[in-house]
């Protein structure tokens, strides 16, 4: 976008998504069967295991998990040049798929600084302790909302 010349967005903020130039991790297969993606799913605490009695919203949720696991197997040209933004992480403190120190690396890609916190929780902690999250998030679109912009 920069090199087009549009505008930059003031920040990025990042949840349990590891380092670009890490290697991806082994998490599902995109391509695999709807029952077999939904069981992998539920097992990493992904969704409720209740969820799977009822295809109808699994029909509406695999789809964007299909698009989120190929998104999350694309890599990075290995010469980017840091982003101009800052970078706000979080990160499960129990989380076994994107650890924290899996994390803290996305520092080589910060150019405007990069903060890391470490939530309550495992991968899909924002749903472990929503509250806590929505907080820090808030307190973040309140910084940024209160930064004058200038164009």
């Amino acid at each position: 976008r920069q090199s087009r010349g549009a505008v930059l967005p003031r920040a990025l903020v990042l949840s349990a998504y590891r380092a670009p130039h890490l290697p991806s991790p082994a998490l599902a297969d995109p391509d695999a069967g709807d029952e077999q993606l939904a069981a992998g799913l539920a097992a990493l605490g992904g969704i409720p295991q209740t969820l799977l009695d009822h295809p109808e919203f699994l029909s509406a949720l695999l789809p964007v998990v299909r698009d989120d696991l190929r998104l999350c197997m694309g890599s990075v040209a290995p010469h980017t040049e840091p982003l101009p933004v800052p970078l706000h992480l979080f990160a499960g403190h129990a989380d076994r798929l994107v650890t924290v120190d899996e994390m803290l690396p996305w520092r080589k890609h910060a150019g405007s600084g990069c903060d890391v916190r470490t939530m309550p929780g495992g991968h899909f902690f924002v749903r472990s302790d929503e509250g806590a999250f929505l907080r820090e998030l808030a307190s973040l679109t309140r910084r940024y909302a209160s930064e004058r912009v200038t164009v």
